[in-house]
């Protein structure tokens, strides 16, 4: 297998922003109030492809390894609201989530229907292009051997639709 660093682009949820206001991986959890509203970062995650994953991830999401971590779930984007997906990995025990856009042009800004503060877990999304380069990458390693570091490295604080900041104008999706 080869390795090395290869840096991908992604762009964070809108709930990221509100976390960490706890961080928990099984029955272990950190409050720090010192990290809060800081910028995420998962270092040496496990990425576990669930691609492929009969529902997207949307129900049914088989949970972490027991020993080991953090795991980063890696979904393709459809079927339900990023929500719902967060949701679903945050219950399987993982810390983060990828989503591979399936639309392309620009990506859109994650968020939840509702409320962003249900969310436990944070989310990143990628391009469907570096979702399948990410994913022929996992194909070559074995299980357990492909990590992240996933690092924000600005808070993109959640304004109006179609309003812009030095980050762009704002185009949200829920699903």
């Amino acid at each position: 297998p080869a390795t090395g660093t290869v840096r991908y682009d992604v762009e964070p949820a809108t709930w990221n922003q509100l976390l960490p206001s706890s961080w928990g991986q099984g029955c272990l959890e950190r409050r720090t109030i010192e990290s809060w509203r800081t910028p995420l970062e998962i270092a040496g995650a496990q990425v576990v492809n669930h691609a492929s994953h009969a529902t997207l991830g949307c129900e049914g999401l088989p949970a972490v390894p027991r020993l080991g971590g953090p795991f980063l779930a890696l979904l393709r984007r459809g079927r339900c609201t990023f929500t719902q997906k967060a949701l679903e990995a945050h219950a399987a025990g993982f810390a983060g989530l990828l989503v591979i856009d399936s639309i392309y042009g620009g990506l859109p800004d994650m968020t939840a229907p509702v409320d962003d503060t249900i969310v436990q877990v944070p989310a990143w999304i990628t391009s469907s292009a570096i979702g399948d380069t990410i994913i022929a990458a996992l194909s070559g390693t074995p299980p357990g051997f492909a990590t992240a570091d996933v690092a924000e490295v600005h808070r993109k604080p959640k304004l109006g639709e179609r309003q812009k900041d030095e980050f762009g104008l704002r185009r949200y999706a829920t699903m």
